[in-house]
C-alpha cells in the first residue's frame, strides 16, 4: 500500500484589526505585513493541537489524540504566516531531537520561508479604506470587481498573477515532500513509497483562494465566494504517480475538529 502524501494549507491567524471606516470597511491589507493579534496566536496554536506534535516515526506521549507524519514545513515570507507556522510547529520542535541526539535520520523540522506564497499585492490601494479609492481611482473598484483574474490595481497584482507563482511553489513543495527518505532512521536506498508524509503549508486568504480555484477547476472569478477564515486548513492531496493534486477539504478550523480528524480526512490510517 503506497503512503499518503498530504499538504495542510492553512491560513495564518487573525491580524491586529485596525479601525473601520464610517461605513463600517477596513483597510485593503494586501501583502502589507501587519502582525498577528492574541486572538490569532491563539488560532495558530489550536493548529499545534491538531498536528499533535508528531514527526515522523518517534514515540509520543499517550495523551496526544493525535499524531500527524508532519515532514515539512514552509511559509510566506510576511510576518504573520511565518509565526502562525512558528507557533503551529511548537508541539512538533519540542519533541524533535536532533540526529546526533537520536539517531533516527533526517526527522527535525524547520520552516522554509517561500515568498512566491505572499499575498496578492494590491499596490496603491494597500492602507486605503474601498470608498477611498472609489474616490480617488474612479471606476477601477467596479472594474476590478468584474474581472479579479484579470483586473490589476496600479502597482498591484490580479489573481491571475497570484495562481501563477503560487501554484508552482505549492507544487514543488508537494514533490519535494514526496521525495524525503524513510522518516524512522532506516538506510537510504530502503523503499519509504509506503510511508505517510504530511507538509503543513501556511499562507494568505488571496493565495489560498487562487490555489483553490486552480486545483478544482474553478474559474478564478469566483475565488471571493470560497471561504477562508482565519486559521483554517485545507486539505490537498499530492498523487506522485500522476503528478497531480486534488482539494479533500475547505476552510477546516481547527477548534472545530475532533481528536480523530486525520483518519476522517485520511491524512492518517
Amino acid at each position: 500500500m503506497s503512503g499518503r502524501t498530504t499538504l495542510l494549507l492553512m491560513r495564518h491567524g487573525q491580524i491586529i484589526q485596525e479601525p473601520t471606516g464610517p461605513d463600517g470597511s477596513r483597510r485593503y491589507v494586501g501583502d502589507r505585513d501587519i502582525p498577528l493579534d492574541e486572538t490569532g496566536r491563539a488560532q495558530a496554536r489550536e493548529a499545534a493541537r491538531l498536528l499533535g506534535g508528531g514527526c515522523g516515526s518517534l514515540p509520543l506521549p499517550a495523551s496526544l489524540p493525535i499524531r500527524l507524519p508532519v515532514r515539512l514545513a514552509v511559509s510566506s515570507d510576511l510576518s504573520r504566516s511565518v509565526e502562525t507556522a512558528s507557533l503551529a510547529l511548537t508541539g512538533l520542535a519540542s519533541r524533535n531531537p536532533t540526529p546526533a541526539d537520536s539517531g533516527q535520520g533526517d526527522i527535525c523540522l524547520e520552516l522554509s520561508r517561500e515568498p512566491a506564497l505572499r499575498e496578492i499585492s494590491l499596490g496603491q490601494w494597500q492602507g486605503m479604506y474601498p470608498a477611498e479609492v472609489r474616490q480617488q481611482y474612479p471606476g477601477q473598484w467596479e472594474a476590478r470587481g468584474a474581472d479579479l483574474a484579470g483586473f490589476r490595481p496600479p502597482g498591484g497584482e490580479n489573481f491571475e498573477d497570484v495562481a501563477a507563482r503560487a501554484v508552482p511553489a505549492l507544487t514543488a513543495i508537494a514533490r519535494r515532500l514526496a521525495a524525503l527518505g524513510p522518516a524512522s532512521g532506516g538506510r537510504a536506498d530502503e523503499d519509504s513509497a509506503g510511508e505517510d508524509r504530511t507538509a503543513l503549508v501556511v499562507a494568505h486568504a488571496g493565495v489560498n483562494l487562487a490555489i483553490l480555484c486552480r486545483l478544482m477547476d474553478l474559474p478564478l472569478q469566483s475565488a471571493l465566494a470560497l471561504p477562508q477564515d482565519y486559521g483554517c486548513l485545507n486539505v490537498l492531496v499530492w498523487n506522485e504517480e500522476w503528478q497531480h493534486m486534488a482539494v479533500r477539504a475547505v476552510n477546516l478550523l481547527p477548534a472545530a475538529l475532533g481528536p480523530d480528524w486525520a483518519r476522517v480526512y485520511d491524512i492518517i490510517g
